[in-house]
């Protein structure tokens, strides 16, 4: 019985509690954690490689960047070029004014194929309205 006394009187420590350890701080929901978790500034471009990468995921990117380049991929189909293109120049102009965002190559996507879709759509307007029987 000494014996147990002895360590009881010996134990200094707190009694165990359920809260966990505060080692490190828990980041706010609207932070991004990279792999050595720590809180990475969310108006920068993430630099982490991570499983998806950045310039495929639309992360951080203005709607209208990734609306230009979609509009961009199917300007092929002449039909939607000339909106590529409004909806590419008004994505370049945004990201101007908003340097934080990227998406840069999208919007550049969306204006050149545009540009080219809408001067095939022109081409082929002038030759049907212009034709002779």
């Amino acid at each position: 019985m000494s014996y147990y006394v002895e360590i009881m009187e010996n134990n200094t420590q707190d009694p165990p509690t359920n809260t966990p350890p505060t080692s490190t701080p828990s980041p706010s929901p609207t932070q991004n954690i990279n792999q050595t978790n720590t809180p990475i500034n969310s108006n920068q471009p993430s630099t982490v490689n991570s499983d998806i990468p950045n310039w495929l995921a639309p992360v951080n990117r203005t709607g209208m960047a990734i609306a230009a380049g979609y509009l961009g991929m199917f300007a092929f189909l002449i039909i939607p070029a000339p909106i590529a293109l409004i909806v590419g120049i008004l994505a370049l102009i945004g990201l101007k004014k908003h340097p934080e965002k990227v998406g840069k190559g999208r919007a550049w996507f969306g204006t050149i194929a545009g540009i080219f879709g809408t001067f095939i759509l022109l081409v082929i307007i002038v030759g049907v309205f212009t034709h002779k029987k």
